[in-house]
């Protein structure tokens, strides 16, 4: 079977499930398969880095029956052999429009979290609900591909017998794109000659990301040698974690650097990335860490770190919430860090094109004519 793959995202924003898809994309089309990618408007973050081979159709409308209309139109028309999605409220209107239509069109949901891990801090109602959703609408699927197998175990727990097939494939991380950009320079006085190590952090300021953990750590560390910290991402919660570095006395040596268009200029440069989290799908910043040849430690959080850095073989995996565990393991990979060739190594299977070979093993078995 020659594939016809429709990826599927009138919710496009600007986060990495965009990304990643848009790598995907390109990583698809690096196997030569014909790619439809659907989006409410082309005026999006990302979809320009998609090669003109790659088909972009709007649905020009947020309305949701009419997307599910125009979907069920473009559909009949166009006769993809599957479609993939990713989003909970594309992903009902992708099956609505399924159901609609006249064509046989196997549909794949792309899964990214560890639900259970991510609800487990909501109230009970909340949960249960959002539960309820998630088994009405991925029992629906033909397929499901998680980002780690920690994903697809989570899934499997909530879906039981009304699980569809569920198998795994690496997030198509790596492009040629991102080595440009980890390329360049970075204007920070941290980063000139004869400066302290400097540490990094990456990711939006919230609940999952547990930034106060890597600061108190840090702060630990701070104590037994000369180092900063860095930490690159946006959120709310950016005043308590300023409050907390004064109040460990070390706000002279944080710098909370907001939103950075190109982090990986930033992994280059750093002498150490740190993934504090609390839970995670399959950490895209801990594989781009890698891929920049930048030593990283990293929390055993549920899911993803333990299977990229292949139980602690590409980096130390440390208990979530512990302090002085945290802070030994960044001490010793400064210590002693892995050669940046090692590193890289360890991301092989998360280039796009490699991981585009993967989605097309799970979506269409051995047949697909690639």
């Amino acid at each position: 079977m020659t594939p016809h793959i429709c990826i599927f995202l009138p919710n496009f924003d600007n986060g990495g499930v965009e990304r990643m898809l848009v790598n995907l994309a390109y990583g698809m089309w690096q196997n030569q398969i014909k790619v439809d990618f659907i989006v409410a408007n082309k005026d999006r973050p990302y979809l320009a880095e998609l090669p003109p081979e790659v088909t972009i159709i709007e649905l020009q409308t947020h309305d949701q029956h009419q997307q599910i209309e125009k979907t069920a139109q473009y559909l009949n028309e166009h006769t993809p052999s599957a479609m993939l999605s990713a989003k909970e409220p594309d992903i009902a209107i992708a099956e609505a429009a399924i159901h609609s239509s006249n064509v046989s069109c196997t549909f794949f949901i792309r899964a990214v979290t560890n639900h259970t891990q991510r609800l487990s801090h909501s109230n009970p109602l909340k949960r249960w609900f959002s539960l309820r959703e998630i088994k009405k609408l991925y029992a629906k699927a033909d397929g499901i591909i998680a980002v780690s197998q920690g994903v697809a175990d989570d899934l499997l727990s909530i879906l039981g017998s009304a699980a569809p097939v569920i198998t795994t494939a690496n997030n198509p991380v790596i492009t040629p794109s991102f080595q440009d950009k980890a390329k360049q320079s970075v204007a920070h006085p941290w980063f000139e000659e004869g400066q302290p190590p400097v540490i990094l952090g990456i990711g939006r300021i919230s609940r999952a990301k547990n930034f106060p953990l890597l600061i108190k750590s840090f702060a630990q560390l701070r104590q037994q040698r000369e180092c900063r910290l860095m930490i690159v991402g946006s959120g709310k919660k950016q005043d308590k974690l300023l409050k907390l570095s004064d109040k460990l006395g070390v706000r002279a040596d944080i710098d909370l650097l907001g939103y950075q268009e190109n982090p990986y200029a930033f992994l280059k440069q750093a002498s150490l990335f740190v993934l504090s989290s609390l839970w995670e799908g399959s950490p895209n910043v801990l594989t781009e860490a890698l891929a920049s040849g930048c030593p990283v430690v990293s929390t055993d959080c549920l899911s993803g770190p333990k299977e990229i850095l292949q139980n602690g073989k590409f980096g130390p995996l440390v208990p979530m919430n512990d302090v002085d565990a945290l802070t030994k393991a960044m001490n010793e990979t400064l210590n002693h860090p892995l050669p940046a060739e090692i590193l890289i190594s360890a991301t092989e299977n998360f280039t796009a094109i490699n991981s585009a070979k993967q989605y097309l093993k799970a979506m269409y078995g051995d047949g697909a004519d690639a």
